[in-house]
Parts: C-alpha cells; structure tokens; sequence
C-alpha cells in the first residue's frame, strides 16, 4: 500500500474542525457503483466513531458552480471532504481530499493505492489520515469496527446497502438476497444480519398483501440470529425490536430499544428517522422535530427522511419549514402515501383545496384505495352548506371500511364531527399503519375538537399513553408532552 501526496503546512492557531460533511466517492471509469457507495458507507461509519468531530453525510455528489466556501456555507459545515474509487483490473486507487471551507485550505490530499481485495485495510488508511489531518495524530483513537472477513463477503454486503437506499419493492428484495448471500460468505459479520432485518421490516410498506406480523417476526428472527453470530450489535438491534415495539403499540419499550440502538450507533440516520416517527406518536413533537433534524444531516438527500422532517415541522405548526421541505420532498421520487396524505392536510390548513384534492387522491391510490368521494367531501371545507352530503358520505364510507381508521377519523374532525370522531378514535386498534398513524395525527391542531372532549382521556389510556407519560415523569398537555432528560445520552429521566 503506497500513501501519495502533499504534506500540509502547519495549521497552528486556525480554529479547529468541528464539523465535517462527506460526499460519496466517485466512480472513475468503468469502477462498480456499489463499491464506491460501499466504500463510503464504510469510510463515513468509521468516521463517525470520533467523538471530536460531527459528521453530515451527503449522499450526491457538490453540485457544480459552488466554491468549497459557498458549499461549506451552504451545509454550515467546518470542512467537506470528497473522493474517488478507481478499480484497475485487481487495484484500487482511492483519492481523498479534506478541504477547510472557511478559507478554502486543503487539508489533505491523499491517493492510496493497493489490491482491491484488501479494500477494507485501504478504507481504514483513508479513515486514519483523515482523522489525523482533522484532530490530530493519535489525538484521536477510531473505533474498531466489525467487517466482512474477505472481498466478496464486503462486495455483497456494499451490493446490499446498493439496493436497500434505493427503496422500492425490487430493490428490498433484492437486497435481502444480497445480505443473505453475505451471511452465507461470513456467518459472523453481524451489520449483514441486521440490514436484513431491517429489510424485512419495510417489506410491509411497500407490498400491502404481506402479512405484517410475518415479516416482523422473521426480521425479529434475523436480528435475534445475528446477535447470537456477533453479540456486539445486541445495541444496535434495538432499532429492529424498535421498530416493532413501535407498531404494536408498546411505548416504553419502544423508546427504550431506539435509545440503546442510538448510544451504539449515534450516526444511523435510520434509527433517528424512526425515533422521530416513535416521539410523534406519543406525542413528543419537539424531540420528534430533534431526531427528525438529525436524521435529515445524516442522509439529507433521503426523501422519505426529507418528507418526515417536513411532517414534524407541520405537527408544530412551523408552516413556512413545513412547505420549504414538504416541497423538497415532492421534488424527488417518494413513493410514500403517508406523505401525500399528510402534505394534503398540510394544504387544506393553509386553504389550498384543491391541491390538497390532487394529493389525497395520489395518496389513496397509492393504497390502492378508492378516492371518488373526495370531491365532495373536500367541497364541504369550502362551502358550508354542503357539510351535511359530506357528513352522509363519510358515514357510508365508514360503515363499508372502505377507508383507513385515521383518515375516517381526520374527515370527521376536519368537518367538526367530534363525537364521531372520538368513536373512530376509541376503535383505532391492532397494528401497522391505522395504529401508529392513528395517534401521530391525533395531537395535530386538526384533531383538536378532541382534546378538550369528554372522553380524550379514556383514549389515552386506552393507547397505553398516560401510562407511558407517567412512567417517563412526563408533563403531559394534548398537543405537547414534555419529557424531562436524562443525563447522557438523551435517555428519558428515571425510566430506563
């Protein structure tokens, strides 16, 4: 292995790097795209480790015509960091370049050349120049981290990863064949177990004929193995149980298992993403608001990240962020009924009927679910007088199942039904999308014909909240609950 480049002049009395945004390596040449993602995936996690330094991940490349000033400006970053990976038949050459975005100096600038199939002895010199470039030699120990045992176990799992970040059906199930053949090369590299959890997990959002429990219990299954083949990713698969937990209505474990997995893993955009979801549940909005804004550093290129960011603002009625990143969200390719329901309610409060129309019915069709009446049920949001044909419709609709609990439950507030709605409410139950959706809308400022209604506290009882709100030592309100902090580690106070 040759290490090629410019030693960089002594930087005493610069303000040190404190934050630091990494773009993917680029392809040159005929170089596999998922090697150069694998590798950045595995040089970004390694990075991640020190604990002197914040790291946003950017997942496309600078765009053109900015200077590393005005980039560095844009991110609100110390310094970017950029690269490239060129395979030469069996050799690898790796560029990389730090560069200080408050005066434009170059850090570092380095080529390291070596056999491809030693890409993750390459990927860990990259990683310690760079941490000695920023921090300091020896200032800054990297942790050890858990890898492929060879090659071809590292080129299927960074296939994997390939095609899990692409989020379609296709791509899951083709990355969980990608992971099942990296157990099958390496039995003991835990991370391939649990991305192939994580898979199974969404599995059920994006093909509405499985069976939900099924696919958690194999991805709980999944987890359960990988834990027993590498013990150290027990933390880390609070995610996988997170998430589950999280669908079945059980809060407190729930929370519990996403704070371990983010004390072992604090830069998974992953786990901070679905916290979020978790916090808005409960009605935790600001610290849902928190996770969503830190998933958004970490993969900020993530529509579906982009979109719950965007959510989280709405739900605090901070409507000019909601609309900068609902419109962001819309701009890339989500394939995400959630989002087009929720961006809908977001425009029937800003009075934008009929766009909010448009959406609801590509929501619902996304669901495969019949979006007729939508027009005559948004015309009574305008038009008073045709409440009680809206009313009627909705009714029936209910009485056939046509539509899900929370949206039934949503159209009855939005037309001032709140007995109706509390019924609907009362009856949301069992697990998946109704249920986690259900409560998340239930302490937005379109439920609040609920909060002051009679039986508001029957139902967060019955949900299991004001038990998990006790529990925490949580000041509870309708639409805000605050949780008081625990030392370290944002852990909730005295419960876990």
């Amino acid at each position: 292995m040759l290490f090629q480049g410019r030693s960089a002049p002594d930087r005493a009395g610069d303000e040190p790097i404190g934050t630091l945004a990494i773009f993917p390596f680029r392809c040159v040449e005929a170089t596999e795209p998922y090697l150069c993602f694998g590798f950045s995936e595995e040089l970004t996690s390694t990075l991640l480790t020190i604990d002197e330094l914040r790291i946003i991940r950017r997942t496309e490349q600078p765009p053109s015509g900015r200077t590393i000033r005005q980039l560095a400006e844009d991110i609100d970053v110390d310094a970017i960091l950029t690269g490239s990976v060129q395979q030469i038949g069996d050799r690898l050459r790796i560029a990389a370049e730090v560069t200080d975005g408050r005066n434009e100096f170059v850090v570092l600038s380095e080529s390291t050349d070596g056999s491809v199939s030693n890409v993750l002895e390459l990927q860990e010199a990259v990683a310690g120049k760079i941490a000695a470039s920023i921090v300091g030699p020896g200032e800054s120990r990297l942790a050890s981290r858990n890898r492929p045992l060879s090659f071809d176990a590292f080129s299927a799992y960074a296939q994997g990863q390939f095609q899990f970040e692409r989020r379609s059906l296709d791509s899951l199930r083709g990355a969980i064949e990608r992971f099942e053949e990296t157990i099958a090369l390496d039995p003991g590299f835990g991370p391939a177990y649990l991305h192939l959890a994580f898979a199974y997990l969404l599995l059920p959002e994006y093909d509405a004929r499985l069976a939900v429990e099924a696919m958690y219990a194999i991805a709980a299954e999944k987890a359960e193995a990988g834990i027993l083949a590498d013990p150290t990713i027990e933390p880390a698969a609070g995610t996988v149980f997170g998430f589950i937990h999280h669908k079945r209505g059980e809060w407190l474990e729930a929370t519990r298992a996403y704070e371990r997995a983010l004390v072992a893993d604090p830069g998974s955009a992953l786990t901070h993403h679905w916290y979020s979801r978790l916090l808005a549940t409960v009605g935790r909005m600001d610290e849902s608001l928190s996770h969503a804004r830190r998933a958004y550093e970490l993969d900020p290129d993530s529509a579906v990240i982009i979109s719950r960011l965007a959510i989280s603002h709405f739900w605090l009625s901070e409507l000019g962020e909601a609309r900068r990143y609902f419109s962001l969200a819309n701009s890339l390719s989500l394939d995400a009924p959630i989002h087009d329901l929720a961006y809908a309610l977001y425009l029937i409060r800003t009075g934008e009927i009929d766009e909010a129309r448009v959406n609801t019915r590509r929501g619902l069709e996304k669901y495969d679910v019949p979006s007729g009446w939508v027009d005559a049920v948004f015309d009574a949001f305008e038009h008073p007088d045709r409440r009680p044909d809206a009313v009627a419709l909705v009714e029936n609709l209910e009485s056939r199942d046509e539509l899900a609990d929370y949206i039934v439950m949503t159209l009855w507030a939005l037309l001032d039904e709140p007995d109706r709605a509390m019924a609907t409410a009362l009856s949301i139950s069992g697990i998946g999308q109704d249920f986690e959706t259900g409560y998340e809308v239930l302490f937005s400022d379109e439920l609040a014909v609920l909060h002051d209604h009679p039986e508001f506290e029957t139902l967060v009882r019955n949900a299991g909240l004001r038990d998990y709100w006790n529990r925490l030592g949580c000041v509870a309100e309708p639409v805000r609950v605050k949780c008081p902090a625990a030392p370290g580690a944002g852990t909730p106070a005295a419960t876990l």
